[in-house]
This record gives structure tokens, C-alpha cells and sequence, in this order.
């Protein structure tokens, strides 16, 4: 017996989800890891040596969005669930996530940057390099896809998608849309990047919620990434070291503050009176609206918990790693 198509999501499907997709990074990193050595050792060269060609690079940019949109289908066709809704177009809503990408990579950025110059400063040695070298037009082509596209349409399906309204059945709208950008924040692993990708998660997941549609926050984190690709493409040193300013000059510190302060009121206003006069969600029956971030465990029963648990204890594991790994320069 064919079961029934649904449209919505649970509490459950949000957790399974953010489970499964923190186990798939795990799986796919150890499984490139064995290719790499596999090749290398057929191709006489060292691992080291491998995984810095182009080819090693491609495909560790495409493989994990690619996996994700994977599972998403296939997550989607197991438990009957729609994979895809018409859009509702709105054009006022599509410039919004256009100026959104803006202020967020040249008004927020800055700030949230110089905290990675003072880690970078106390010995944590990441770089904002893009690790796929793009010098002609065909590798550019391929970067975008990688770091833009890709990973914006992968990630906004299962965070914005299908964890935001999972959690929107069950929870309320600040828990969920603060615990979507935390974990959101956590699946990337990264410290030198965390308040930049907690504030951006915050944003998208507002964005999405307000609009009613994943199709603006894809709009908006597709041209977050694709400005950062192009600013490293023209060698700009604007996200990097310092962001090209003076980080001792108060003059600049007080200008950049009050350029960031400025950028992210302006978005929180426009979040706020889309949501007031265009706002096209209905908050579910069964709601539960005192609940918080702090208390966003107990609202949910032991399965849920199980799969809630287990998967932040994943995404932990992963980013105190990325974080160790990285400081000590293993």
C-alpha cells in the first residue's frame, strides 16, 4: 500500500536529520581520507602531496554538499515526505535577500574577522585560502559550484527547510530559529569562523521563516558565498588580516562598530516588518511557547532526545577536533 504524501515535518524528521547528516560528514571525511591514500600510493606520491593537487581539492569541495543532496531525496522518498514546493516568488523578498548577502559580508564580517585575527594572533593557524586553486575561467566555473551552489542549496534543504519546521511543530519560533543557527554553526567546525557563520545562521533562518520559503535564504547564502570567492579571487584583503584595516586604530574600530551595529539593525527592522505585514506562517496547534534554547531538550520526548543528543555530541566532537588540529597545525 503506497503511504500517503506529506508536506510537513516533525520534531522527529529535524533531529533525525541533523543526526544523520553530522554522521554522513564523518563517514565522508574518513572515506575520502582511505581514497586519497589509496591513489596517492598507486600514483607514487606522497598523501600530502595528493590532496594539495586540483583534483583532490574538487572533490573534496563537491563531495559532502553533493552526499547531502543525496540523503535529502533519498530521506524524503522513504518517509513519503514532498521534496519540493512551489515557491511563492516574491520579488520584494528576493531583493532583501540580495541586501541581506551584502550587509553580512561588508558591514558584519569585519567585526566578527577581527576576533580571527586574535586567534590568529595567540597561535591558531587557520586560513581564509580557498583551498581549490581557481586561475582560469573553467576552475572558477567549478569553484563557484563548489563553494557557492552547492553547499547553499544542501545545507538551506536541511536546516531551512527541514529542521526549522520541525522544530517549529513542537517548539517555539526563537527556540527553534536560535537553535537551527547554533547548530547550524556547530556542523561547520570551525572556530575561526564561528561568530561570522552564528550571526549568518541566525539571519537565513529568520529570513526563511519570515518569508515562508527556503528560496530566499538559498538566494541569500549562494551570494554570501560567491562574494567571498570573488573578494579572495581580486586578492582583496578584506576578510582577511585585519579586513585590510588598521586593527589598533580606534578611529577604525569605532567606524567599522558602528558600520556593523548599523548593518545588522537595518536587517533585524526589515526582518521585522516583513514579518508583521507579509508574514505567511501559521504557528502549529501544539506549540509550546515558553520553551528556550536552554530548556529545548525537555520539550521533546526520548526518541527525539536520542537522536537530539547524539548528534550535537558528533558535531562537538567534530569541532573541538577541527579546533585542536588546527591550533597545534597537525
Amino acid at each position: 500500500m503506497q503511504h500517503e504524501i506529506r508536506n510537513n515535518y516533525t520534531c522527529l524528521d529535524a533531529n533525525k536529520n541533523y543526526m544523520y547528516v553530522i554522521s554522513l560528514r564523518c563517514v565522508i571525511i574518513v572515506a575520502i581520507s582511505l581514497l586519497f591514500m589509496i591513489i596517492a600510493s598507486l600514483a607514487g606520491m606522497k598523501y600530502e602531496e595528493f590532496t594539495t593537487t586540483r583534483v583532490a581539492s574538487l572533490i573534496a569541495i563537491i563531495i559532502t554538499p553533493l552526499c547531502y543532496l543525496v540523503f535529502y531525496f533519498l530521506y524524503h522518498k522513504k518517509n513519503s515526505i514532498k521534496i519540493w514546493q512551489k515557491p511563492r516568488f516574491n520579488v520584494l523578498y528576493l531583493f532583501i535577500a540580495i541586501l541581506f548577502a551584502g550587509i553580512c559580508v561588508f558591514a558584519i564580517a569585519p567585526m566578527t574577522n577581527w576576533i580571527s585575527v586574535l586567534l590568529q594572533k595567540l597561535g591558531y593557524n587557520a586560513t581564509n585560502d580557498l583551498s581549490y586553486k581557481m586561475d582560469t575561467w573553467w576552475r572558477i566555473c567549478f569553484g563557484v559550484v563548489g563553494y557557492a551552489i552547492l553547499p547553499a542549496i544542501a545545507e538551506e534543504l536541511i536546516y531551512r527547510r527541514v529542521m526549522l519546521n520541525g522544530f517549529l511543530s513542537k517548539h517555539s519560533v526563537k527556540a527553534s530559529v536560535v537553535m537551527v543557527a547554533i547548530l547550524f554553526t556547530l556542523m561547520h567546525g570551525s572556530l575561526n569562523q564561528f561568530f561570522y557563520q552564528l550571526i549568518l545562521g541566525l539571519i537565513l533562518t529568520m529570513l526563511a521563516y519570515v518569508t515562508g520559503s527556503v528560496v530566499y535564504s538559498v538566494v541569500m547564502h549562494l551570494l554570501n558565498n560567491a562574494i567571498v570567492i570573488t573578494l579572495s579571487l581580486t586578492g582583496s584583503t578584506y576578510l582577511v588580516d585585519g579586513n585590510g584595516i588598521m586593527l589598533y586604530d580606534g578611529w577604525n574600530v569605532l567606524m567599522y562598530s558602528f558600520i556593523s551595529i548599523a548593518g545588522l539593525m537595518l536587517i533585524l527592522c526589515i526582518l521585522y516588518l516583513v514579518n508583521k505585514y507579509k508574514h505567511t506562517n501559521t504557528a502549529p496547534e501544539n506549540i509550546i511557547v515558553k520553551d528556550n534554547v536552554f530548556n529545548f531538550a525537555k520539550s521533546q520526548d526520548k526518541l527525539e532526545n536520542g537522536y537530539f543528543y547524539m548528534a550535537v555530541i558528533i558535531a562537538a566532537v567534530i569541532w573541538i577536533t577541527n579546533t585542536i588540529t588546527t591550533w597545534v597545525n597537525i
